[in-house]
């Protein structure tokens, strides 16, 4: 039997094979090898290896190495009851406390959080001790420890978003891990190359929510960063640090960038067999990146995310899912899949009141209301009134005007009425920044006036829609899609037409982006 780590060992997870004891090794292997054929992928081998390893040589003195290994892979593979399970077992192992705590603040509960956090930090002496050693087993358990314990502070404040406390936790969480890189370089030791990613993708976020995209921008690219990035190996680190970066990319305002990021991560999914749950959030991203370039990639993408949760008890990803695919599928004029998708919306929140978020009050009346179902969007604009008192934040604020905007236009006609409401959601979209729906409430009021432009033939609603669309030129051309200016463009010069400028709607024709070299 040899004692060198095999390929049938996740790649983060081999170097860890290389440090424990021959003995340890041996053991964990032989089970992994005994039961390979049945399994379907690695994670799941090696889940079974450490469990088998654990019940069987639970009297014996086991290394910390090999429960941080038992605890993760329950994390990766969302084992949930596997950790507590365990702690019957080993109930005054660190490793398999903290773990437990991970699971639990991963549900919002909090108990027990200092206490556990205290057995895992290092002090500054220890750390010092150890750092100026070679990496031994012992040794490596205790800097890992020490680095997910960061992580895990990290994110509870994260969660309460105390974030000036956030930056000194972070502060003394990446002077640790410059330290564990170089400490760790002697070895390889992967596991702690992709710990050390984690953290990075982590502050990467948080900068994001706190800071802004400018600062999580200047940060992410910083050339030690990217370096550390560089050296993860496993599949799933690797698309991690893609959706980070295609998010990162795509909310600062270079779209098709981020895009084809996210979809090289997609590609990568494929390779990763279970963790649907986390393979959901990607391709939810991704039909919302494909929401500006293609509806049909759109509606595909939602579906995959909606396949990959259900039967998962993630309702609330589920309902946003949902209300998604009632929208698209009603724009592409899908009428019946609409409908399809809309009562089981509809299903699933009157089962489940704290479903119905505001957005999701709005979701289910806009598109009643586009199906012609007008009772059901009486009583879902109801609902949203409710939320938005509840919560009268500008967003919210926005999308209720929207709905009342479309109320007023389609169900009960009152001109006055839509052109207010219209009026007041583009106010809060802009007062907001939130530019991509500020200009689809543009192009809302843009095809009202055209509307009535037809019906009376005055001017003045077509100088009012060719008005409101000149005032998004400059927004349009910082969207950087070309699709959005040859939108802009030809529905400019259908304006110009109209009003027989054709010099002029020509000049805009010719200023349309070239598909090929789009495409190219």
């Amino acid at each position: 039997m040899s004692f060198e780590a095999t390929d049938i060992v996740p790649v983060e997870y081999q170097s860890l094979f290389k440090i424990v004891s021959p003995i340890e090794k041996s053991g964990i292997l032989k089970i992994i090898k005994d039961n390979y054929g049945k399994m379907k992928d690695k994670y799941e081998a090696l889940y079974l290896g450490l469990t088998d390893y654990l019940k069987k040589y639970k009297n014996d003195d086991i290394s910390s190495l090999v429960f941080i290994m038992f605890g993760q892979i329950t994390i990766d593979l969302t084992k949930e009851e596997a950790v507590p399970e365990m702690l019957k077992t080993y109930p005054t192992s660190p490793e398999l406390q903290f773990y437990n705590i991970q699971l639990q603040v991963d549900k919002g509960i909090f108990d027990n959080i200092d206490e556990v956090l205290g057995k895992t930090r290092l002090s500054v002496d220890n750390r010092n001790r150890i750092f100026n050693r070679l990496a031994a087993a012992d040794k490596l358990a205790s800097v890992i420890m020490d680095l997910q314990s960061f992580a895990l502070e990290i994110m509870i404040k994260a969660m309460k978003e105390e974030y000036e406390e956030i930056d000194e936790i972070t502060a003394k969480a990446e002077s640790v891990w410059k330290r564990a890189i170089e400490w760790s370089k002697s070895k390889e030791v992967v596991f702690v190359q992709e710990r050390v990613a984690r953290l990075i993708l982590q502050k990467t976020q948080i900068l994001m929510n706190s800071k802004g995209l400018d600062a999580a921008l200047e940060y992410y690219e910083k050339e030690d960063v990217q370096e550390i990035l560089k050296l993860s190996q496993s599949t799933v680190m690797k698309a991690n640090i893609l959706h980070v970066s295609a998010m990162l990319y795509y909310s600062a305002g270079q779209p098709t960038k981020g895009l084809k990021l996210l979809e090289k991560a997609a590609k990568l999914l494929k390779k990763v067999h279970g963790r649907n749950s986390w393979k959901s959030t990607f391709y939810h991203n991704l039909a919302y990146m494909y929401t500006l370039v293609d509806t049909d990639k759109c509606i595909g993408a939602y579906e995959t995310c909606l396949e990959l949760i259900d039967g998962t008890g993630d309702y609330q990803s589920i309902a946003s899912a949902l209300s998604n695919l009632i929208g698209l599928h009603t724009q592409a004029n899908r009428k019946s899949e609409a409908r399809k998708y809309l009562k089981k919306l509809v299903e699933l929140l009157d089962t489940s009141e704290e479903l119905v978020t505001p957005f999701r009050a709005y979701a289910v009346a806009a598109n009643a209301m586009s199906l012609d179902d007008y009772e059901l969007a009486k009583k879902y604009l109801k609902k949203l009134d409710e939320k938005v008192e509840q919560a009268p934040t500008l967003m919210n604020k926005a999308i209720a005007a929207s709905a009342k905007f479309g109320y007023y236009l389609d169900v009960e006609i009152n001109s006055e009425e839509a052109y207010k409401w219209g009026e007041e959601s583009l106010y809060y979209f802009n007062k907001q920044k939130d530019y991509l729906n500020a200009l689809a409430s543009v192009y809302n009021l843009v095809d009202t006036d055209f509307q009535f432009y037809k019906i009376t033939e005055k001017e003045r609603f077509l100088n009012s829609a060719k008005k409101r669309l000149n005032e998004l030129l400059t927004l349009v051309g910082a969207l950087d899609l070309p699709q959005w200016v040859a939108d802009r463009n030809t529905s400019l010069a259908g304006f110009e037409i109209l009003s027989q400028n054709f010099d002029r709607a020509e000049e805009l024709i010719d200023a349309i982006p070239d598909r090929k070299e789009n495409q190219s």
